[in-house]
């Protein structure tokens, strides 16, 4: 049942643990709003995309070719060079957010706004960010995906793939790392493989983790499936139409965002 609408602008939004929600609103400002719906604060900002993450302190968009990290009521923590167009970014447990340009780099920056680090995959960024523990797991145009240091973004290992990685990485709640390329791959937290399946040509469906062992991953055109952690599907469905966006909940439910219609999953 539907708790409350605002309208918006943009294309995403951000969800602070404590349950504030961040979002472009129609006239190009950034608010923030109460779980229940009710405006909290403003800021000005000329970004046309939205925020790119939320943590418990602050929240953080591109604006012009900055980084912006802004906190209530609106007052702007810090800024710093940002990519071309950020296209992913993700806040990990120590509050570092890293952030990544399509076909560019990676750069990671303190909570305090201080450079830690850049990587610059082969062929440039591509996918999307994720972070498990003190690692950090990013893919490239090249099809290769790395597993980096958090705290100084020294390489760990790395795996090679045919084609640009189009989803993820993901990591479950094991730490295995699953993403998509010319295949649908499972790997170990050393980067051995456990599994893969044949994935669609010209997918760009997501990958999400349902916060257990399990993956919501496309096995054919239009078709998502929650797989196990052998790779096998556990239910299939083509009823989603074209999906664009899926995300669990703490409380362990899906979030399937699809051609103007959210479905939610348990």
């Amino acid at each position: 049942h539907e708790r409350w609408r605002r309208r918006a602008s943009g294309s995403s939004v951000a969800v602070a643990p404590d349950g504030t929600l961040y979002a472009l609103r129609s006239d190009g400002s950034l608010e923030a709003s109460s779980p229940i719906g009710k405006p909290l604060w403003t800021i000005n900002t000329a970004s046309t995309i939205g925020p790119l993450a939320a943590s418990s302190n602050a929240v953080y968009f591109q604006d012009n070719n900055q980084l912006v990290a802004a906190t209530s009521p609106g007052a702007i923590q810090w800024s710093v060079p940002a990519p071309e167009q950020i296209a992913s970014a993700a806040i990990s447990d120590d509050g570092t957010i890293l952030a990544a340009s399509n076909s560019g780099s990676v750069i990671a920056i303190a909570s305090n706004g201080t450079p830690r680090w850049s990587f610059m995959p082969q062929g440039g960024f591509a996918g999307e960010i994720a972070i498990f523990g003190e690692t950090v797991y990013i893919g490239s145009s090249s099809g290769t995906l790395y597993a980096l240091n958090l705290s100084n973004g020294a390489q760990q290992w790395h795996r090679e793939t045919s084609a640009p990685i189009s989803a993820g990485p993901v990591v479950d709640s094991s730490g295995s790392v699953v993403f998509g390329s010319d295949a649908i791959y499972s790997l170990t937290t050393d980067g051995g493989l456990a599994w893969s399946k044949a994935l669609p040509k010209d997918n760009a469906a997501p990958i999400a983790s349902n916060g257990a062992s399990e993956m919501l991953a496309p096995i054919d055109l239009g078709e998502m499936a929650l797989l196990d952690n052998d790779g096998a599907s556990k239910w299939a469905s083509a009823s989603f139409g074209k999906v664009e966006k899926a995300v669990v909940s703490p409380l362990g439910v899906l979030y399937i965002a699809s051609e103007g219609k959210v479905y939610a999953v348990k």
